[in-house]
């Protein structure tokens, strides 16, 4: 009776909504890219130096650079590895007075070890220009960034 029991709580257990959630949790940025373009699933004109997730301190203070008198837009292209299809989100944001949301962009993954994706923002020159990041969440859990990208758009 014990054995019927714990196999009915495991199998309990394995289908709860808390089971789905954390398996989507296994979503992992394998690599980020800001781009001129995305060609074949590819990016190209890779902005300098090169984009990563988050701040580290000698890092922080190598922004990408985007030139708004040069470049029309900029791209976001991301490798993903998730066990399960899954919808992004990539939310673009200015420095100003705190950080102003300009453009929110959802991406439909699908399960692979190395599903690529992109967005993109066009630039405005002068309006456009100054510290940018763009946070890469889940879209059923945006509160938690999986990625924060930063750069810079100058003139």
């Amino acid at each position: 009776m014990f054995r019927n029991f714990s196999l009915i709580m495991l199998c309990l257990f394995l289908l709860s909504p808390q089971y789905v959630f954390a398996e989507s949790g296994n979503i992992e940025i394998v690599e980020v890219v800001l781009a001129r373009n995305v060609v074949d699933l590819e990016p190209q004109g890779v902005f300098e130096p090169p984009a990563y997730c988050g701040k580290s301190g000698d890092r922080e203070n190598m922004l990408p650079v985007v030139h708004s008198e040069i470049d029309e837009l900029v791209y976001l292209w991301i490798k993903v590895k998730s066990p399960i299809a899954e919808t992004l989100r990539h939310t673009w944001y200015k420095a100003g007075m705190g950080w102003e949301k300009m453009a929110e962009v959802t991406l439909n993954i699908q399960k692979s070890p190395g599903f690529r994706t992109w967005s993109s923002k066009k630039i405005i020159p002068d309006a456009h220009n100054g510290k940018w990041m763009v946070v890469i969440s889940a879209a059923s859990d945006p509160e938690n960034a999986l990625c924060k990208v930063d750069f810079e758009i100058k003139p």
